[in-house]
């Protein structure tokens, strides 16, 4: 793989034309057909020299529709006065960065700019170039590589993308990753949207290029129509629907939030919303999309809000007729869970796709008590670890593992039991949280290296365990130094990942005694954790 500083100093002429607008010298007067040029750009300096040839076949959309290239490099296609045109990356090839990672394929073309609005967005473009082309660099990209995937970063200010990059990034920068992509899943910021650009700024620290998903913290909450809602996202990121291959696997990312401005009825201020759903522009353009990939191949589709959520769920789903390799990923929830979509949700397909709703980097909003390194204890709101997924694709297949913010990779999960029982005690509740665990996970446990037992799912803490574990903490700390600290008892919290097993501890001497819990996931791994308690 090209190194990402060798294409970031190439790229930042390109990037920089590119956001002023212009990608090459001569402006046209205002026309209703694009033309243009993708080549390989063998010395990449983002212009087209004597001897680049031109690319054959490669996709160019215009949101909507897409069109490839002839023999020659050469593509026509149809835009209107707020599209944006952009190349579908092709497996082997790279699109250009610029110096933040951001892939800079596209060419938006506004020629009076964007509507204004309290964060800015597009600034008038002026008519259509003669000439919009794209560059494309020679990457060998092999069957199998991987991807890093990040759900709500979620910044409300500066303290917080701080907190993104010490927290999540630097760990991985500092271990450095064999991942060749990143993805956000969306809500890259927490409303303020001039922080959109630091966000880019900070997952520059990752040696890898990164896209981005909208979501609905990423909207322009002023705008005064759908349509609008993305000025400032496309000024900083380019489209919010678009598509690219790496590898032998086809990314497909859309933004499935659909702004409801504010509006007066019968003299009644009803505040603007949103709900969740697909474009027909954007069924339009994920029809025309799918029809140029062959049906065997994996397909990952990305957006913020899960799958479940959108309004027009039957109609997007209709559409992956008879591809049977499909990944779904989604956030948004500050929980991590998979749906398995199915017949009964509208697949159209005879075995159900993962919908896996990821994590998120931010955990519970950058919240909680600060560590000795100032930064928060922030576990998302089903006790899961605030961090990123590392999914390794390898065909039409593909893995994923949960990686826990500056943690090792080994803590995939929690357990509780009491932290002090009596002699002679019958029965052991334990609940294990398997952070990454579903309906397909195996989860055992046994008692000091004894036989293992299968462990039950359920979907939340018996009352009366709930309060035994209150209590046994709570006699534990009695007359510590931090007892009046002792305000919140960690408990088990409502999620699909908890399971319960209740293991014999009648003969158990007293002493401390371990108990360890296994789990092995749909995609053949096997994580272990261990808690201990003492018997008196």
């Amino acid at each position: 793989m090209r190194t990402m500083t060798s294409v970031r100093r190439s790229m930042r002429l390109l990037a920089a034309l590119a956001l002023a607008g212009l990608l090459t010298m001569g402006v046209a007067s205002a026309q209703q057909q694009a033309t243009g040029v993708v080549y390989h750009d063998a010395n990449q300096n983002a212009t087209r020299d004597a001897g680049e040839a031109g690319l054959a076949n490669i996709p160019v959309c215009n949101g909507r529709d897409i069109v490839l290239t002839d023999d020659d490099g050469r593509y026509a296609i149809e835009v209107d006065d707020d599209d944006i045109i952009f190349v579908i990356k092709p497996r082997n090839w790279m699109v250009p960065v610029d110096d933040d990672g951001v892939p800079r394929f596209y060419y938006i073309h506004k020629p009076e700019g964007s509507p204004e609005l309290r964060y800015p967005g597009v600034e008038p473009t002026g008519d259509l170039p003669e000439s919009v082309d794209f560059p494309l660099y020679s990457q060998p990209e092999p069957d199998q590589f991987k991807a890093l995937i990040f759900g709500d970063p979620q910044p409300r200010n500066e303290w917080e993308i701080d907190m993104l990059v010490h927290d999540v990034l630097d760990p991985i920068a500092e271990a450095g990753t064999d991942a060749i992509v990143a993805f956000t899943l969306g809500d890259n910021v927490s409303n303020p949207l001039d922080l959109l650009d630091d966000v880019a700024s900070a997952f520059s620290v990752l040696p890898v290029p990164t896209y981005y998903v909208p979501g609905n913290h990423d909207e322009n909450y002023d705008a005064t129509a759908d349509e609008y809602a993305d000025e400032t996202w496309e000024r900083v990121f380019g489209p919010a629907t678009y598509s690219l291959n790496y590898g032998p696997v086809h990314f497909i990312i859309l933004d499935d939030v659909i702004w409801h401005p504010e509006t007066v009825v019968d003299g009644e201020v009803r505040k603007g919303r949103y709900t969740a759903g697909i474009t027909d522009e954007q069924l339009q353009f994920l029809r025309n999309d799918l029809a140029l990939v062959p049906k065997d191949t994996l397909v990952v589709y990305m957006f913020h809000i899960p799958v479940t959520a959108l309004g027009n769920r039957d109609e997007f789903l209709a559409l992956f007729d008879g591809f049977e390799n499909v990944l779904g990923l989604s956030a948004h929830t500050h929980t991590q869970y998979s749906v398995f979509v199915g017949e009964a949700l509208g697949w159209p397909n005879e075995t159900p796709h993962q919908h896996l709703v990821a994590a998120t980097s931010c955990g519970a909003w950058w919240g909680g008590e600060v560590d000795e390194y100032g930064i928060p204890v922030t576990p998302c709101r089903d006790n899961v670890p605030n961090g990123h997924l590392e999914a390794t694709f390898e065909g039409n297949d593909y893995s994923i593992q949960f990686v826990p913010a500056r943690r090792p990779r080994s803590h995939q999960m929690l357990i509780w039991a009491p932290q002090t029982i009596e002699a002679g005690v019958e029965e052991l509740p334990v609940y294990a949280n398997v952070f990454l665990g579903n309906e397909r996970s195996a989860v055992e446990m046994r008692v000091d290296g004894g036989d293992w037992v299968a462990m039950d799912r359920v979907s939340q803490v018996e009352e009366e365990h709930a309060a035994m574990l209150a209590a046994r903490r709570d006699e534990a700390l009695a007359g510590a130094r931090r007892a009046d600290q002792a305000s919140a008892v960690l408990t088990p919290k409502p999620s699909p990942h908890l399971w319960f097993g209740a293991a014999s501890a009648a003969d158990l001497e007293p002493g401390y005694h371990s108990i360890d819990v296994r789990t092995t996931d749909m995609y053949g791994s096997t994580y272990h954790g261990q808690y201990s308690f003492r018997v008196r």
